[in-house]
């Protein structure tokens, strides 16, 4: 039953009386990049478009001019080669040992985390991101930067479209998160700290082809 129909069978059960019956909800949000990149500057992240056979270039340029030593990647086909990219720009990689105690203290020396988005909601400027056994969440959490890397097919309007996106998946992820922007909390004597509970920096680079 669509919302209308919905609406109107309210209206009709409610017949010798004065009920407001309340509007429809307004129709579903369209994927937009451009709301994407205002809300996601909004809450202090930042943004830039990037060709694909550029990225490799681009990507080393953003590490190194952020003061990167160290990095740590997913171990997806494309943060794989992205990390040889940055190795021959000079960087060191840093490889996270089996185990989460172990893995916790080897990623702590990484200054950069570069992974990939899988879900983007453009209302909110939000990131997606599904662990699984070549996505450590760590990946995400420990460095004090984080890269993203975003394919404009995984962006979704709005936060709803999330049910659908998990249902999709099949069975559900050991862990999945929102990530909004920088990590912050105001739980400290109410003031606003950044990159408490994670990355105080978020970057996102969004594969577009030239026109």
């Amino acid at each position: 039953m669509d919302a209308d129909a919905f609406f109107a069978r309210l209206a009709e059960r409610c017949t010798g009386r004065e009920v407001e019956v309340p509007p429809a909800p307004a129709a579903r949000a369209q994927p937009s990049l451009k709301t994407f990149r205002a809300e996601l500057e909004r809450v202090g992240g930042t943004y830039e478009d990037v060709a694909p056979d550029a990225l490799h270039e681009r990507l080393a340029a953003f590490a190194i001019g952020v003061g990167a030593k160290t990095f740590v990647t997913w171990r997806t086909p494309r943060c794989r080669a992205l990390a040889g990219a940055l190795g021959g720009a000079g960087l060191e990689e840093v490889l996270y040992p089996t185990g989460p105690v172990a893995a916790r203290r080897e990623l702590d020396r990484a200054h950069l985390g570069i992974v990939e988005a899988q879900l983007a909601i453009s209302e909110s400027g939000t990131i997606g991101l599904v662990a699984d056994r070549d996505r450590a969440r760590l990946v995400s959490c420990l460095p004090r930067k984080l890269l993203v890397i975003l394919d404009p097919s995984v962006l979704v309007g709005r936060i709803e479209d999330v049910p659908p996106f998990l249902a999709a998946l099949g069975t559900l992820p050991s862990a999945f998160a929102l990530l909004t922007g920088p990590s912050r909390t105001g739980d400290i004597e109410g003031r606003i700290v950044i990159g408490a509970h994670g990355p105080a920096a978020l970057h996102v680079m969004t594969l577009l082809s030239p026109p």
